[in-house]
């Protein structure tokens, strides 16, 4: 009876039932997000400069598209997926604002290839627009939940990454802009710092709080200690808490492409540059 007398005490405080409230507020939360009903059309990008001031390959190197030599190259990897829960389908786009990827006034796009696609019935499709020379268009059929592909883009602006414009029935926010693929992967953290590393002992450590809270009597004989945990109500609360916080890092730090289409490889670039001063420079042009 001593665990029971125990659980008891522990309930009959009048902290407790603010534990249970806020557990009962994460559960609620947690529902919305699995019930949601969404339209979302998301991008993410990575690149990496292969012949410039900071290009992969040897300055002695020189390339030649349609007659004229090219003395910066750069390729960009852009995912793009349906990030909802809707399907999109093609006649939501709007005719007067197609999808389309574009670079930096005055810059040339070489080529646009679609290397992954997660299904072929989705018949996305990148498309190059002659004049200026520096977008391409974007379409595909349909995109149900997880849908999409990425896309891998040649060219000579030297913004790495593309604005992504086009205009969506339904989506009032626009296209969801969610970085660089390598902060969304977790690759540009190491093995010990990763969050998600962190937020699994913190779990485990927040269950284990939690059962002494719950049980400090058996526990204790169970480890053969001599003595019972001196505030069970504090390890109950205080193990909820890090529960509670380590469900926020791992949905926070969750990959959120579809695994379909993560790239093989990802490129690295020494001059990385922000979505947003990108934005601000096209906004000033």
């Amino acid at each position: 009876m001593g665990d029971f007398d125990s659980l008891l005490g522990i309930f009959s405080l009048g902290w407790v039932g603010s534990v249970i409230g806020l557990l009962g507020i994460a559960i609620a939360i947690f529902i919305y997000l699995r019930t949601r009903q969404r339209t979302r059309l998301a991008f993410a990008y990575t690149a990496q400069q292969l012949l410039g001031s900071t290009g992969a390959l040897p300055r002695d190197i020189t390339l030649q598209f349609r007659g004229k030599e090219i003395t910066k190259l750069t390729r960009t990897l852009v995912l793009v997926w349906n990030s909802g829960e809707n399907t999109i389908l093609a006649d939501q786009i709007v005719s007067s604002d197609p999808l389309q990827l574009v670079f930096a006034e005055g810059s040339q796009v070489l080529s646009a290839t679609v290397l992954k696609q997660t299904r072929a019935v989705n018949q996305l499709q990148t498309i190059l627009i002659p004049e200026p020379g520096n977008s391409l268009f974007l379409r595909f059929e349909y995109l149900d939940t997880g849908d999409g592909a990425l896309i891998e883009v040649l060219h000579t602006s030297d913004d790495r990454f593309p604005l992504f414009l086009g205009t969506i029935r339904g989506m009032p926010k626009g296209i969801e802009d969610l970085g660089n693929i390598r902060s969304m992967s977790g690759k540009a953290w190491s093995f010990r710092m990763h969050p998600r590393i962190i937020a699994w002992a913190n779990l485990i450590g927040g269950i284990l709080m939690v059962a002494v809270g719950i049980f400090p009597t058996t526990l204790a004989k169970m480890h053969d200690v001599g003595f019972v945990f001196s505030s069970p109500a504090f390890a109950l609360a205080a193990g909820s808490a890090y529960i509670l916080l380590s469900f926020f890092i791992l949905y926070f730090y969750r990959r959120k492409y579809p695994k379909a289409l993560q790239p093989d490889t990802l490129l690295s670039d020494s001059k990385y540059e922000s979505r947003k001063a990108i934005q601000g420079d096209a906004q000033q042009a």
